[in-house]
């Protein structure tokens, strides 16, 4: 490998660097140690990604030099009392979570399952410290499952090539060599593990208030409100107060009302999921949909077409904070901004597809669009067949349970041995993006 490109990779995953926000407060993130992973393999590499960053991956010798790296990197997970001795290798070394909040209050005091190492975080690396004691099974391993991490990174890669503002890419696939372990000793999933720049979130600007210990200087409570003192003192201009949530709600409607009309949906806009910069992140629930009908799961408010029961709940609590804080904010105001962001989502969609305000072909969608909004479908229904509009394109392999059944059914069937493992990973990931982006 040539002296400048193993120069920038050094300097790309340098993991002795601090984590990134912590200048903003010495609150922000819990540190916990981890252990490497002693068969993590990397399986996917963002090309694209490494291009923009001076590294190309154009021959053989780079991108091994590249994955061994990432694997070196971001190959660790927190041990589990289940794990096998082999899991691991070598001491133990530090990584952090983030810690924030939600409009409720969250049981959680931040990331469960997402560490963050140098620039990046790594999403699936095992249970954090901020996992609450009382939640169940399903929100307390830790893990991500190589079926999950597959469907994130060929979403996640989509979305930041389709949606206006992008998306926090998938960096690299992390093939952890092992399957899950259940207390019993029976085997389970694949596991792999996600790599991605690090982010600030909207409610990394809310309380945690359930979380941990409290009535004491140190305890949970006191760290988790000094953390957001801070932030609401570091991500705001005094001139200004609301400008860094102006934006990010109105970019957020923007990246809704694009992917409305595209039938791309992101799925519900926690405050957990809306970054600070406007790009999507975290895709277990984003999907193409067959219309516009709002499917929506047991929850009303989580559904397709109803964003602003969420988007408001949001609001609400960052106008209180503000409020406490001295920079008035007004719940209504960032929800104006969200529907302004929407409506030039939509019409950006439309204008990018050849569809002009006053065409016959716009006039057609609204009045579809309009007609399929006005019913409700379960989430996970098989639909009608969906209504031809040729001027906008659809993405069948981007329906969620069809790429979930896909996929899932590609990694049963993966061999045991490592290296054919990866290609075979890789290819199934390229080849899901060219049905889509080609």
């Amino acid at each position: 490998m040539r002296a400048r490109a193993a120069s920038i990779l050094l300097d790309l995953i340098d993991t002795r660097l601090p984590p990134p926000f912590a200048d903003l407060s010495r609150h922000l993130h819990v540190e916990f140690p981890v252990r490497r992973l002693a068969r993590a393999r990397t399986c996917w590499l963002n090309e694209g990604w490494f291009s923009q960053h001076g590294l190309p991956l154009d021959d053989e010798a780079t991108r091994a030099s590249v994955e061994a790296a990432c694997a070196e990197a971001w190959g660790f997970a927190a041990p589990q009392e289940s794990d096998p001795p082999d899991t691991f290798e070598g001491a133990p070394f530090s990584a952090w979570a983030d810690r924030y909040g939600a409009p409720s209050g969250s049981m959680h005091g931040g990331s469960g399952r997402t560490t963050t190492r140098g620039r990046f975080n790594v999403k699936g690396a095992g249970r954090t410290p901020l996992v609450s004691d009382g939640s169940d099974w399903y929100h307390t391993h830790g893990c991500m499952w190589l079926e999950e991490a597959i469907r994130e990174t060929i979403n996640a890669t989509v979305a930041d090539a389709l949606f206006p503002l992008g998306a926090v890419p998938v960096v690299a696939v992390i093939d952890a060599g092992c399957r899950y372990r259940w207390r019993d000793g029976a085997v389970g999933a694949r596991r792999a593990l996600v790599v991605r720049p690090a982010f600030l979130r909207v409610a990394s600007l809310m309380r945690s208030i359930y979380f941990g210990s409290s009535g004491r200087v140190g305890s949970d409570q006191w760290i988790d409100a000094g953390r957001v003192a801070d932030l609401w003192t570091s991500c705001h201009d005094r001139r200004e107060p609301g400008r860094t949530l102006f934006k990010a709600f109105e970019a957020q409607g923007e990246q809704y009302g694009f992917g409305s009309m595209l039938r791309l949906w992101p799925g519900p806009p926690f405050a957990s999921n809306m970054t600070l910069d406007g790009r999507l992140v975290d895709f277990g629930s984003f999907r193409a949909l067959r219309d516009w009908t709002r499917v929506q799961g047991e929850v009303s408010s989580h559904g397709f077409g109803r964003e602003e029961a969420l988007i408001r709940a949001a609001a609400r609590t960052l106008e209180r904070l503000a409020g406490s804080f001295g920079r008035p904010l007004r719940t209504d105001e960032l929800v104006e901004r969200f529907e302004e962001g929407r409506a030039k989502g939509v019409r950006d969609a439309l204008h990018g597809h050849g569809v002009g305000v006053g065409s016959a072909d716009h006039d057609v969608i609204i009045r579809t669009w309009r007609a399929q909004q006005a019913r409700t479908a379960p989430l996970h229904g098989a639909g009608e067949p969906a209504d031809e509009l040729p001027c906008l394109p659809r993405y069948p392999t981007l329906e969620r349970e069809a790429l979930l059944v896909r996929t899932q059914t590609f990694v049963d069937r993966l061999p045991d041995d490592d290296a054919a493992r990866a290609q075979e990973i890789r290819s199934f990931i390229e080849g899901r993006l060219a049905e889509v982006l080609s």
